[in-house]
């Protein structure tokens, strides 16, 4: 059986392996809020959550940095545009995620497709095809409808909605300069590690000064000491199971695909918060959220089909 599947994974394309890798990431990223609401309920929420669930997750992937460092470059500038675009992004749906609109946050932060597609053609010089402009209105169509199910026009409503949207911008910059440092000769020794520790550390932090700079609220409230050292183990707990193998496999993926292709796989995560908010939150989920749904989904299998067999060559480099 093993050496099937390994000759099954060599076969399997680069470009095979990373949508795969990216629409379980997708999915992940669309039950993040299962864990997110449980410590909201122990006494551990808002923007301190990300604050400590990212705060782990730094400090976990510090000693194994520590120990690449004379292979790592901290003073590579795309990594830390990367790091503060994404970090920031994480920091601000992490918070989004707790309001009781679950579906409708997912859903404007994932009209970072236009973002990702506009940052490709201007950043890396790379075509918008038809088939690509197709998802995307597929895409925000399903958005639309979900968001405009409930009547009024389709846009965000509250500071959550509006987290999610500028959620999504964050995460369509850092998937853009992580292409591009994959394509562009001489910065392709950024690698997951360093970016994910970089950007746990830039999220921790934008969490802390949201918490001690924004009002107090439900998302800025300060946890007891009772709660706090009593979930300091379960968040460290989630971190390793949860958060730390769908981030990786976001930064992997994003290295192998397009921007574009990104950001409308992951669009799989739209169904997934809105089929476990139903089920748990017993959230309604009409006919609006219902077609909505299929259509990103729709939207996504029809990105996914789009296979490039070889890697593009680095940018600035001739063929």
């Amino acid at each position: 059986m093993a050496p099937s599947i390994t000759h099954l994974l060599e076969k399997t394309s680069v470009t095979n392996r990373a949508t795969l890798a990216l629409c379980l990431a997708s999915v992940a990223w669309g039950l993040w809020w299962l864990p997110l609401h449980w410590l909201a309920e122990k006494g551990l929420s808002g923007y301190w959550q990300g604050v400590i669930l990212y705060g782990c997750g730094a400090i976990m992937l510090a000693l194994p940095l520590w120990q690449r460092r004379h292979k790592v470059d901290l003073k590579v500038p795309l990594l830390w545009v990367i790091s503060l675009s994404t970090g920031v992004a994480l920091a601000l749906y992490n918070a989004a995620l707790l309001s009781d609109e679950v579906v409708r946050v997912t859903l404007l932060f994932y009209l970072n497709p236009i973002w990702s597609t506009i940052l490709a053609l201007v950043v890396l010089k790379e075509p918008i095809r038809m088939i690509r402009l197709a998802s995307i209105a597929v895409g925000l169509l399903g958005a639309g409808v979900v968001l405009g199910s409930g009547g009024g026009i389709p846009i965000p409503h509250d500071l959550a909605e509006w987290m999610g949207l500028l959620a999504g911008m964050g995460t369509a910059v850092g998937s853009t300069y992580v292409r591009k440092a994959e394509l562009t000769k001489g910065t392709v020794s950024i690698g997951g590690l360093e970016q994910t520790c970089t950007t746990f550390m830039i999220a921790s932090i934008v969490g802390l000064v949201f918490a001690l700079v924004l009002p107090p609220t439900s998302m800025g409230s300060v946890p007891s000491s009772t709660s706090f050292w009593s979930l300091l183990p379960w968040a460290a707990g989630i971190t390793i199971v949860w958060l730390l193998p769908q981030t990786w496999f976001y930064f992997w993926s994003a290295k192998q695909l397009d921007p574009g292709r990104v950001s409308l796989l992951m669009l799989f995560e739209v169904p997934a918060a809105a089929i476990s908010a139903a089920l748990i939150l017993h959230t309604p989920l009409g006919w609006g959220e219902i077609l909505g749904c299929g259509l990103v989904i729709l939207a996504g299998s029809a990105e996914s089909l789009q296979q490039p067999s070889v890697l593009k060559p680095s940018l600035g480099q001739k063929d």
